[in-house]
């Protein structure tokens, strides 16, 4: 009887080490943050577009009095058309002082 109590009593201390170490924290290994990216804005490039575009204003005049300019009191005005353009160039990144890169 006496063997089963130690037995016991030894099995609890062993099985209480073990859940007071579960709530420690772990050991975080410290690692270095990777380097920034270094970006690089050299480089040419090209562009372009188009479109149509239109616009159409009417003007009119109302009233009683007499027309002072000769000629016809309502107008319309407006315009449409297509348009385009075209366009390309080249960037140089200078590296200033060891200052090019983007953080």
């Amino acid at each position: 009887m006496r063997a089963l109590f130690i037995g016991l009593v030894s099995a609890l201390a062993l099985g209480a080490g073990a859940a007071l170490a579960a709530d420690l924290p772990l050991a975080v290994k410290a690692t270095p943050a990777p380097p920034p990216s270094a970006v690089n804005w050299t480089g040419c490039y090209v562009n372009g577009g188009g479109g149509y575009g239109m616009w159409n204003q009417d003007s009119y005049i109302e009233g009683t009095t007499p027309v002072i300019i000769p000629g016809s009191p309502n107008a319309t005005a407006g315009g449409r058309g297509w348009f385009g353009v075209a366009g390309g160039g080249c960037d140089y990144q200078f590296n200033l002082l060891g200052a090019g890169h983007c953080s």
